[in-house]
């Protein structure tokens, strides 16, 4: 009984950053919008990551078109990401981890997929490695 406070602080706490963590994608891409900073390469990264799961998934499933829709996602929000750590400075060591994760995952899945839809899978791997290698240019300039 003595516990019992802290105990319902530890549940709750915990079942509120689960519902955090089902946030729509819609709804991170509105707060990235909004958000300045540290925050805004956090989301952004976070929105990359979230659509990269969903191309996986839809490649998967047989799903093509709607896979290349969100993989021009993952595309946007990883080069916006590297961009934005760029010129905030804040972040720049985890996004390029990041985005250098994705563009290995998308890689992967391009290995997977049909010859026909690697192509696009083979483009937004430029894409990303072409921002990530700006990104590396940045944090190790002279």
């Amino acid at each position: 009984m003595k516990h019992l406070p802290f105990l319902l602080v530890v549940v709750l706490t915990a079942a509120t950053l689960h519902g955090y963590d089902k946030e729509s994608v819609d709804a991170l891409k509105a707060r990235a919008a909004a958000a300045e900073g540290k925050k805004q390469v956090e989301l952004l990264v976070k929105v990359a990551q979230r659509q990269l799961k969903a191309t996986d998934e839809l490649y998967s499933a047989g799903k093509p078109e709607e896979a290349r829709a969100t993989l021009k996602d993952v595309v946007d929000y990883g080069t916006r990401a590297c961009q934005a750590a760029s010129e905030t400075g804040e972040r720049m060591k985890k996004t390029e981890i990041a985005v250098r994760k994705i563009a290995h995952r998308l890689e992967e899945i391009r290995k997977a997929v049909p010859f026909a839809e690697r192509p696009p899978l083979a483009a937004a791997v430029n894409e990303l490695e072409k921002a990530h290698d700006d990104l590396l240019r940045r944090m190790f300039k002279k």
